[in-house]
């Protein structure tokens, strides 16, 4: 089965940016812009002081650089091993072997992460599920005991 980039990916155009982007103000802070999401609801950014581009994992909350610029991620867009590693394909491979199909502003994503035993959905708010999870899962790293 051959897929485009524009399979793997969402159009998401009709959405607000910032608003996208809100609530993983935590871990990325508010210099990043979306330029991609891919059809497994991850999202590539670019930072808009220097240029580069980074990859948030709306599933784990890793959030990591993968190019020094805009024409360094669009020449890593021809290398297969990158689009297939970053762009999920085996996992979109196997959401469209068990018959999801996806409709206009949907990506398809988790109501509960793999490592909490989640499953693959059809879903428009994925990332509202999974960023707030990590905004928890990250404070609860920052906890301390304390006496009372």
């Amino acid at each position: 089965m051959a897929f485009t980039l524009n399979d793997l990916t969402v159009n998401f155009s009709h959405l607000d940016e910032s608003s996208l982007l809100e609530d993983w103000y935590w871990l990325i802070g508010d210099k990043f812009v979306p330029i991609a999401v891919i059809a497994m609801g991850n999202v590539f950014l670019q930072n808009q002081e220097d240029g580069s581009i980074f990859l948030l994992d709306a599933g784990s909350g890793e959030f990591d650089k993968i190019a020094e610029s805009g024409q360094d991620f669009e020449s890593l867009l021809t290398d297969h091993s990158f689009v297939y590693e970053k762009f999920l394909v085996d996992d979109f491979v196997a959401t469209q072997n068990a018959g999801m199909k996806l409709e206009a502003g949907q990506v398809i994503g988790f109501h509960a992460p793999p490592v909490l035993g989640g499953k693959f959905e059809e879903m428009e708010d994925q990332h509202q599920n999974n960023k707030q999870l990590m905004a928890a899962i990250d404070r609860a790293k920052t906890a301390t005991a304390t006496d009372f």
